[in-house]
């Protein structure tokens, strides 16, 4: 279903080639990411009584409170490594491109190698944004009912694609946090960008954040 909603059916064979050359490098990744493993054993269940982007919150506050974060920012990918208690080599070892990122047609993919290991495809470029797609498949990764299942990271706006963007934006910028850096009741473009800055998160993450958790009215640009 996650495959069929990211899709172009205009250009599925090629889609199909790149997920099958992306799952092959998935498989042959000889990252060892033990923490990661230990975690899932932690992670909460799928809350059915909650809201996609509610639960995704809730896991994010589950997991920093677990790694004691205290409020602390994973900037960037050596700080998401170090809040996730991974060697950050390891990490980067772990994330791997598409073979034709023009024919990626997801954000990332996540899956496990031959160790039970997991390691990414991500098509993002820019730091902040392969964080973010990084995080995403974090939740898949930990959600997964089945150890070696694919997550899928996308687009859509299914309930799963829904909750892991509100998991990676809680993880990476949490509203608590970010209420204690705002100044006043409203905020503007200079001052979002600034914290999009001291995150290390786009704009638009802070954006939806403030206006998510309503910690400011948010000034016409």
């Amino acid at each position: 279903m996650s495959f069929c909603a990211a899709v172009d059916f205009g250009h599925i064979d090629e889609a199909i080639r790149e997920l099958d050359y992306s799952v092959t490098q998935i498989k042959q990744s000889t990252a060892h990411l033990q923490a990661l493993t230990q975690l899932r054993k932690v992670f909460p269940a799928f809350n059915r009584s909650k809201l996609p982007w509610e639960h995704g919150y809730d896991c994010a506050r589950a997991l920093s409170e677990h790694l004691a974060l205290n409020g602390g920012i994973p900037r960037g990918l050596d700080g998401v490594a170090r809040a996730l208690g991974v060697d950050s080599a390891a990490l980067t070892q772990a994330i791997l491109t598409p073979h034709k990122p023009e024919a990626f047609a997801f954000d990332a993919l996540v899956g496990t190698n031959a160790h039970g290991s997991p390691a990414f495809v991500i098509a993002k470029v820019l730091e902040n944004t392969r964080q973010f797609a990084l995080c995403r498949c974090l939740y898949a990764y930990l959600m997964a009912v089945q150890r070696t299942a694919l997550g899928i990271v996308s687009t859509a706006r299914s309930d799963h694609q829904q909750a892991n963007r509100a998991f990676a934006a809680e993880f990476l910028a949490p509203a608590a946090t970010l209420r204690l850096r705002l100044r006043g009741s409203t905020v503007n473009d200079e001052q979002i960008e600034d914290l999009a800055s001291e995150f290390g998160v786009s704009s638009l993450v802070i954006r939806h954040q403030i206006g998510n958790h309503r910690l400011a009215t948010i000034e016409p640009t």
